[in-house]
């Protein structure tokens, strides 16, 4: 599956562990990829066009084992790549062309800090099921 590519794509790569293929849904759209740590930060790789939703982050819940157990942190998307006419350019670094990284929001010091914590108009918060196999 593709799951299993991504995730042996990413354990090639320098300062990457932990990694594990994932599946993702929100609103009925589903994506694979891997998780991974990096930094001492736990990472989302997901393959296909990023969920475009203004001024949202993701709670994500794990659906792996049968129960629904949230996890910490809000959580954002933190880059992606969308193909264009070049893409053959792009083929060594993008190997699987779209994607986007799912990644946590987190402050060194302040363990509960959220994304919209000074903002204005707070963001809206959509669940994500993330299924680990």
């Amino acid at each position: 599956m593709l799951r299993d590519e991504v995730a042996k794509w990413l354990e090639a790569k320098n300062n990457i562990t932990n990694v594990k293929p994932v599946g993702l849904s929100l609103l009925g759209k589903k994506w694979q990829g891997a998780v991974y740590t990096c930094g001492g930060e736990r990472r989302y790789y997901l393959i296909g066009t990023r969920p475009i939703h203004k001024q949202t982050c993701y709670k994500l819940l794990d659906v792996s084992f049968g129960g629904i157990v949230p996890m910490r942190y809000d959580w954002f998307i933190g880059g992606y790549f969308e193909e264009k006419e070049d893409y053959l350019s792009d083929r060594i670094t993008h190997p699987f062309g779209n994607h986007w990284l799912l990644i946590p929001w987190i402050i060194k010091g302040e363990p509960n800090s959220i994304i919209d914590e000074y903002e204005d108009e707070k963001y809206t918060r959509m669940c994500i099921d993330v299924e680990t196999f």
